[in-house]
């Protein structure tokens, strides 16, 4: 795809990262600014280490000032900037044995933070302070969930969870499993410990900023069962987070990245189990879908007609997969 034609493609937003080799802010704005409005540019990538000067983070050496660049100067240009934050995938902090998180094998996972760590919800939403603070629109937050249904189990979380419900702390995934009440209380105490998380990080960039837009993104799927999935898999309820921020983006297959054809049965599914989004609008919350991967003609105007047909305002594109995605899509879907 012609970055160009991505550019001025109706209702698509692109997201900036520095591996699509698109140079410096400078010359990015000289070739594209005129065909911009809205960009979006990622400030925390899943390595964790981030892509502007912070006072809290880790700082990627070789692009510490890519946010701070193509934020401070598009918005000198009048273009509405918007920060994506990956807020629990964090390799960086995923390998600390205080933050690490676990399966109930007691198999960790090091791409991901436990999203029950209440400090780590204080470090996010001191990162975020700091973006927002450049004078940017709002902030795109990804990552905002669990692994997959049987994490985290750290003993921390084996420990809350056990007394919550009155098992055995040594529990296994088969344990919750087998209980139709206990493995719904997994469910929801899992959704309240990311709406929570969700809610204090929020809160932070208010602190700053009472305008600032605040977008989450939800895994909605069809390997995963769409909306059900995005509760038992991830951990996340659209409309808490939605009744929080009054905004999400539903991120459209993230692990089943080939987009069905319009005319299809496929296509007739998907559409049928995002009119979860009827009732975000019917609240007077806007909503918007987000899509990562190398696109072509034929994604741009499928994902044209999804947002179309769920009255979705934008299209965030991400040209290019996160670096770790081939091991998140494994680890996701239950492959390893």
């Amino acid at each position: 795809m012609d970055l160009r034609r991505l550019i001025i493609e109706k209702k698509v937003v692109i997201v900036l990262d520095p591996t699509m080799g698109i140079g410096s802010a400078d010359d990015f704005y000289s070739k594209y600014g005129s065909s911009l409005e809205q960009v979006a540019i990622v400030a925390k990538p899943p390595s964790g280490k981030v892509y502007y000067p912070s006072k809290f983070a880790h700082e990627d050496e070789k692009y510490k000032d890519f946010f701070s660049s193509f934020a401070s100067l598009g918005t000198q240009l009048g273009i509405d900037i918007y920060a994506v934050i990956n807020t629990f995938a964090d390799t960086t902090f995923g390998k600390d044995p205080y933050y690490k998180t676990f399966n109930t094998e007691g198999d960790a996972f090091s791409s991901y933070v436990c999203p029950n760590q209440e400090a780590f919800w204080d470090y996010l939403g001191a990162i975020s302070q700091e973006v927002i603070d450049m004078e940017i629109q709002g902030i795109i937050l990804t990552g905002l969930s669990y692994v997959r249904r049987d994490f985290c189990a750290c003993k921390k979380c084996k420990t809350e969870f056990s007394k919550r419900v009155g098992i055995n702390e040594h529990f296994t995934f088969d344990n919750i499993s087998a209980s139709r009440e206990i493995l719904e209380e997994w469910k929801k105490w899992r959704v309240s410990k990311l709406t929570s998380a969700l809610e204090r990080i929020s809160n932070k960039i208010w602190e700053v900023r009472k305008d600032a837009y605040i977008i989450p993104t939800i895994y909605i799927d069809s390997e995963t069962k769409f909306k059900e999935g995005a509760e038992l898999e991830f951990g996340q309820d659209p409309l808490a987070f939605s009744d929080i921020t009054g905004n999400i983006a539903v991120h459209i297959n993230p692990w089943s990245p080939i987009l069905p054809d319009t005319d299809s049965d496929e296509y007739a599914k998907l559409v049928d189990n995002l009119m979860f989004t009827k009732e975000v609008y019917s609240h007077g919350y806007p909503f918007s879908l987000f899509f990562w991967g190398s696109v072509d003609e034929r994604d741009i105007a499928i994902l044209s007609k999804i947002a179309d047909d769920i009255n979705a305002s934008t299209v965030y594109i991400s040209p290019t997969y996160p670096d770790q995605y081939y091991q998140w899509r494994e680890v996701h879907l239950g492959l390893v």
